[in-house]
């Protein structure tokens, strides 16, 4: 998926308590959200990928790769690289203590990603990082 663009989630939008699982080996390249990211995943839904590259993704606010709000992440051998945001150039999770952002994440290769304000390569607020 490239060269996408969109006000929000410019490749792929995960809404409230759905799930994308698999897009084993997809290459998710240069594309461009005003905000929340290339991949935004809303409340309690669950991105589960493998083999996934993030490469020169842009979102304006945060989120250069993934933005989610409350959702659940799992990521196994998943690469950024020069992925640029406001904030978490390549990661942005927002959680409360109410219902937290979860990631879990294993082989995670993180090169080259900026923010303007903070987090170049990941923010976390609010979450819960295993």
């Amino acid at each position: 998926m490239s060269d996408n663009t969109a006000p929000t989630a410019s490749a792929i939008y995960v809404d409230q308590q759905g799930e994308l699982m698999g897009c084993q080996g997809c290459v998710l390249r240069n594309n461009y959200a005003a905000r929340r990211g290339t991949v935004f995943v809303d409340q309690k839904a669950l991105l589960n990928i493998s083999d996934v590259s993030f490469e020169n993704n842009i979102a304006l606010a945060s989120g250069g790769a993934i933005h989610s709000v409350r959702g659940i992440l799992v990521l196994e051998n998943v690469t950024f690289v020069g992925n640029i945001a406001g904030s978490g150039g390549a990661i942005y999770l927002e959680g409360d203590s109410i219902d937290p952002v979860e990631m879990k994440g294993d082989i995670l290769v993180m090169t080259g990603n900026s923010a303007v304000c903070e987090g170049s390569a990941m923010t976390l607020q609010g979450g819960i990082v295993a």
